[in-house]
């Protein structure tokens, strides 16, 4: 959520294969800072299929004039109502954070994950 001004929100990513950062997209709001960012992952599999796996490394929002680290992150998990599935796990791994599917849950909905 964005609050007063006007703000441009970016995203990307580092291409595994050729090391090249991608821009995913710009996100532009009214507002001049963000309250409660959130990084999601569309995983549009069944949950038996074979497990995919999604990690955010060097997680970090950056202001005018420095990048700010977040020391921890919240868990949230879409509902089996909502079709969601009950195999999908999120952990903190030596690269960054991960949700992994097809997979035991260990890592409660709620739960904050730390670096």
């Amino acid at each position: 959520m964005c609050w007063g001004g006007y703000a441009n929100v970016g995203g990307e990513l580092d291409e595994p294969n050729t090391g090249q950062t991608v821009p995913i997209r710009d996100l532009w709001c009214p507002g001049d800072r963000l309250v409660d960012p959130m990084v999601w992952s569309e995983v549009f599999a069944h949950c038996d299929d074979q497990r995919v796996h999604v990690r955010w490394s060097d997680f970090a929002a950056r202001t005018a004039t420095e990048p700010v680290l977040p020391l921890a992150v919240s868990v949230n998990y879409q509902s089996y109502a909502d079709g969601g599935c009950t195999n999908t796990n999120s952990f903190v791994d030596n690269i960054g954070f991960v949700q992994a599917t097809n997979t035991e849950r260990l890592t409660a909905q709620g739960a904050r994950l730390a670096r």
